[in-house]
């Protein structure tokens, strides 16, 4: 029977792949990190500004997955429901929350699956080669959840998209204004919230969407720019009109 080292499984939309095969480890050690890129937006015949920007380009990771010897006669039917995992990944461009079991305190958000090992060669050694393409950053598990302004103004980690949760708990609609002043600059976001309703500010998408009581959702226009409302790296001081509730789920990240 081989021996394989360092042996881990990995959690991909809730679901590990054990299911389909026994164990994992990576392909190589020395996989590749994000890259990094600025790039500037020249000046126009529109008088637009210069923009620079930070950019980190997607990389990919191999990894191996290996079949136990002693199941070697399960190795093809195994292997035919570990494809059909994992090509079930490519059917849209949503990014797949992907973990590994050494590092459940995080997450990353995997954008395309390539099969690099033929068929025949699956059957015949047990191992399968699977290239995995990741979104440059990771994700803090603990970023998903719910915070008080106080609790998440300072940022230990690097730049992230926060869903900022504002509540209009009046009957009547409100002219909203959410607002962060950071190391980057001030910058505002303006909109009308309903009465009696939840908006999700979400930085990353760049949209808001209403919730009402009646359960009734619709995306709201509004007035600035979203993609300004990153936390940056340090203090972030985050502020909404008067007499409206704010929480935020600041989705940490780092590289």
């Amino acid at each position: 029977m081989r021996k394989i080292y360092d042996a881990f499984h990995l959690v991909i939309n809730g679901e590990s792949s054990t299911r389909y095969a026994p164990l994992i480890v990576p392909g190589d050690a020395n996989a590749p990190q994000p890259k990094y890129y600025e790039y500037d937006e020249v000046i126009g015949k529109d008088g637009r500004d210069r923009v620079f920007e930070n950019v980190y380009k997607e990389y990919t990771d191999p990894y191996s997955f290996y079949f136990l010897e002693e199941e070697k006669g399960q190795w093809g039917n195994q292997w035919a429901l570990l494809k059909q995992w994992l090509y079930s990944f490519n059917v849209n461009d949503q990014k797949i929350v992907f973990q590994e079991s050494t590092s459940l305190e995080w997450f990353k958000y995997l954008s395309k699956v390539e099969i690099e090992s033929a068929d025949r060669s699956v059957k015949k050694v047990g191992i399968a080669k699977v290239n995995f393409t990741f979104a440059p950053y990771e994700y803090a598990i603990g970023g998903l959840y719910s915070y008080t302004l106080a609790e998440i103004e300072y940022n230990s980690w690097y730049r992230c998209e926060p869903m900022y949760i504002l509540t209009n708990s009046n009957t009547e609609k409100r002219n909203v204004m959410i607002s962060i002043s950071n190391d980057s600059g001030s910058y505002d976001v303006s909109f009308e919230l309903p009465g009696m309703s939840k908006a999700n500010v979400s930085v990353r998408d760049a949209i808001i969407r209403c919730y009402k009581n009646d359960g009734s959702i619709q995306v709201l226009s509004y007035v600035g720019n979203l993609k300004n409302l990153v936390m940056e790296h340090g203090v972030n001081n985050i502020r909404a009109t008067d007499g409206i509730n704010i929480s935020v789920i600041p989705n940490w990240r780092r590289l």
